[in-house]
């Protein structure tokens, strides 16, 4: 029998934050949440840990919304509730509906079901007040799901740093539809400007200034880098983007494991 891990305080401030949140985070959602604690971890300690605590029964996975994972704690029958905006995932409590249907499914069919899954999608509540706050006289502040703090709704630019694509939404998407990075890679122009303030240069460095400016203003995306297939040097994964990605889906190991195909 393997040894129990030892606690490990980076893993308990993952855990609470993952319990702190209303919806259903990715492991990207929580890094940004943790760094705030422990500004030196990493989004690889966050995968690892995540792994960990699901060996431990402590987190399991809720599905996957536009290729990425999405965590939770809850072990009970419960179903989903997908925002078609946001993109952002909360728990439904429909426990006694899920369990008719494993009743059903064991006297109708004489099975034996271990699990079931059920999501809805539609506008969560913050994408439904933005939505009916474009009406003249609307109310323009979030809603308080989950005794969370009101505050007013943003609607904003997110750059993505590696190809110039934006997108406007209350947070970045998951993934750039354009060259496939991940939403740590999206920064907004307020954080753009803020940079060139503070350092003096564009920002982020790998972008050049005219196609920067080009994304800021809504013209055309940069749309000049070639797509490439990375892959893995441990699992033998590939990858096809612009970059390797942060993680290896497969075996997590960091982009720096990726080599560009001949």
């Amino acid at each position: 029998m393997n040894p129990l891990r030892k606690r490990s305080k980076k893993r308990d401030v993952i855990l609470s934050a993952l319990q702190a949140r209303p919806d259903l985070p990715t492991a990207e959602m929580l890094f940004r949440d943790v760094k705030a604690t422990i500004p030196e971890i990493s989004l690889g300690t966050v995968y690892r840990n995540l792994a960990v605590l699901e060996q431990q029964k402590l987190v399991l996975s809720a599905g996957q919304v536009d290729g990425q994972e999405r965590y939770e704690t809850r072990t009970d029958p419960h179903a989903h509730f997908i925002c078609r905006e946001c993109r952002r995932m909360f728990d439904l409590e429909w426990s006694s509906a899920l369990q008719e249907i494993l009743q059903d499914a064991r006297e109708n069919l004489s099975c034996t079901p271990e699990s079931c899954t059920l999501t809805v999608t539609g506008l969560c509540a913050d994408c439904s007040r933005w939505s009916s706050a474009q009406a003249p006289g609307g109310d323009h502040t979030r809603s308080t799901n989950n005794d969370i703090e009101s505050e007013a709704i943003t609607m904003k630019k997110w750059i993505c740093s590696v190809c110039g694509h934006v997108h406007e939404g209350i947070a970045p998407p998951e993934l750039c539809p354009v060259c496939k990075v991940t939403s740590s890679h999206f920064h907004t122009q307020e954080e753009i400007a803020e940079a060139r303030a503070n350092a003096g240069k564009t920002f982020p460095d790998d972008v050049p200034a005219d196609k920067l400016k080009a994304a800021i203003d809504g013209t055309d995306a940069v749309k000049d880098r070639p797509v490439k297939k990375w892959v893995c040097s441990v699992c033998g994964y590939v990858h096809e983007g612009t970059t390797p990605p942060e993680l290896c889906p497969v075996c997590k190991v960091p982009a720096s494991k990726f080599n560009a195909a001949e």
